[in-house]
């Protein structure tokens, strides 16, 4: 079958096993004609090149700036509403504020994560613009934890670039705040970013799989009119999880135009053995609004038995991008020749055999990416490829019993950089999954 002109042709034969070889006929229409089939790969074929460089994520060469802020005192009731935020505790977030709700009178409740424990806190703004709460626990005064709070105004900004500051201390540390209010965004005044979102949490270069993952984390995001942000994380461990939260109001950093976003999410269990938390930012580029930025990603000893269960504490990179479903007719990956066999899907890292008598360390394989985002793969292994063009996620499988490899892999399509970055496991250990253009 020639995928290229859609011909079939039927042949028939016998192997000669002294002579190495397969001789017989095929007939096609009303002409027939011989073929021998030889032993051998001593000649070209798509895939038979070096593929190269593998193509990693392009992160922005600079973080965004954080906002200017300014304390608001006397307490002002415009700024009662939603918040969400992070806690830092030196270069690392390592903590959040989810549902605080602050009312005009001051009052304010909300949930407080430290280190992947949760507790719930309450209390009152004075007339000051500042909140002092201490949670008592077990142990006497050495223990408790202490909340001093202030709320903050983005310069320049109307009531919905209200934020909270401060610090909270616990266990002799000490947390800097930093929470958002959710803007009053409705049908008629619509969140700027509203639309749908491809990520990739981007694994740095030479990891060593025994002591963590060297894929790409990845998955979609939505931002709805609201400014609500909602999706889906698949982690390079295999996890995956939900995550929610909302952006903050725009502000110009001296570059672009950001919106910040608050992200925690507790991971392994209903009791938490980890959590991936950071401080992400939209920023407003020529390609449309893009998230970056760094999450702190905690999985503790004993989480999993089978993939990395002496666990890690990593800081990773994440980069966005704006996803726009094709039309009818039209490649999700723009980047790509309008051709057969114009795709590399590239495997690396952890050994992707399972015999003991082979080290396979690296993958490349040619695939074809048509207009119909049907992608096909025509080779000896059984390889299965789907891609979803309503979110740009791509899954599949990759079995080659004969070299003992069998594995799942998925990534997502960064529709800005024209490829797809993803994960794969094998032998409990994370490796890179890469869809690049040939």
């Amino acid at each position: 079958f020639d995928p290229a002109t859609l011909q079939k042709v039927v042949y028939r034969g016998v192997v000669f096993q002294a002579q190495g070889l397969a001789a017989g006929q095929f007939v096609s229409g009303a002409a027939s004609g011989a073929i021998r089939i030889l032993p051998g790969t001593d000649f070209d074929y798509p895939g038979s090149e070096d593929a190269g460089a593998l193509d990693r994520v392009e992160a922005p060469l600079t973080l965004a700036a954080p906002p200017s802020v300014e304390g608001v005192d006397p307490f002002d009731p415009t700024a009662a509403g939603l918040y969400r935020g992070t806690l830092r505790l030196a270069a690392d977030v390592s903590g959040a504020l989810e549902n605080v709700v602050l009312l005009k009178g001051g009052g304010v409740s909300g949930v407080l994560w430290i280190e992947g424990v949760r507790r719930g806190f309450r209390g009152r703004f004075g007339d000051n613009g500042e909140l002092a709460i201490t949670i008592t626990r077990p142990g006497g005064a050495v223990n408790d934890i202490i909340l001093s709070l202030i709320l903050q105004r983005v310069v320049g900004a109307d009531a919905d670039g209200f934020r909270l500051g401060g610090t909270i201390t616990a266990d002799g540390k000490s947390f800097v705040v930093n929470a958002q209010k959710h803007p009053a965004y409705s049908k008629t005044n619509r969140a700027p970013q509203a639309g749908k979102y491809t990520v990739a949490l981007a694994a740095p270069e030479g990891v060593d799989t025994a002591l963590e993952p060297a894929g790409d984390g990845y998955g979609p995001l939505t931002i709805s009119f609201l400014g609500n942000a909602s999706g889906l994380f698949v982690l390079p461990d295999g996890t995956r999880t939900s995550f929610a939260g909302h952006l903050g109001v725009p502000y110009d950093d001296g570059i672009s135009t950001v919106a910040e976003w608050s992200l925690h999410r507790g991971l392994y269990g209903k009791v938490p053995k980890g959590y991936l938390a950071g401080k992400l930012f939209f920023r407003d580029l020529a390609d449309g609004w893009q998230p970056d930025g760094f999450l702190h990603w905690v999985k503790q000893p004993g989480a999993s038995a089978k993939v990395y269960p002496a666990g890690f504490d990593l800081t990773r990179r994440l980069v966005g991008a704006p996803y726009l479903p094709p039309a009818a007719g039209e490649r999700a990956m723009s980047g790509l020749a309008d051709e057969f066999h114009n795709l590399w899907l590239r495997f690396s890292g952890p050994d992707l055999s399972a015999l003991d008598s082979l080290d396979l360390f690296e993958i490349d394989r040619v695939a074809t990416w048509p207009t119909s985002n049907r992608l096909r793969y025509f080779g000896p292994e059984a390889v299965m490829i789907r891609f979803d063009p309503r979110n740009g996620l791509l899954t599949g499988s990759y079995v080659d019993s004969a070299n003992g490899v069998r594995i799942s892999y998925g990534g997502a399509l960064l529709q800005t950089q024209s490829r797809v970055a993803g994960a794969f496991l094998s032998q409990g250990e994370g490796g890179l999954f890469v869809a690049q253009p040939r």
